[in-house]
């Protein structure tokens, strides 16, 4: 994971990287791009933007998802999918 900062604003916001999720799923095996970040920064698109940085994927919002490791009710159960094919993972040299 890497750190992120919001120069001018923060030092420290949270962090962002790539996993191999251990769960089945009907999009897995895939790469997954995980994001902690502290509360106050939600919804400033940092999350957005970091993944976006690290990878250049584009959002599946049909294939958005309720992450099962999570209650009904929690907040961050709702995850979002992002997609890139194997075409553009190749030509980024990520072999």
């Amino acid at each position: 994971m890497w750190a992120v900062e919001s120069p001018g604003v923060a030092p420290f916001v949270g962090f962002v990287g790539l996993a191999i999720p251990p769960f089945q799923a009907h999009f897995t095996p895939c790469v997954e791009t995980g994001w902690r970040l502290a509360a106050e920064f939600w919804g400033r698109g940092y999350a957005t933007e970091a993944a976006r940085a690290a990878m250049g994927m584009t959002r599946s919002e049909a294939d958005d998802f309720d992450h099962a490791a999570y209650l009904d009710d929690d907040r961050v159960r709702p995850h979002v999918l992002y997609r890139m094919s194997r075409a553009a993972w190749e030509r980024k040299g990520a072999r």
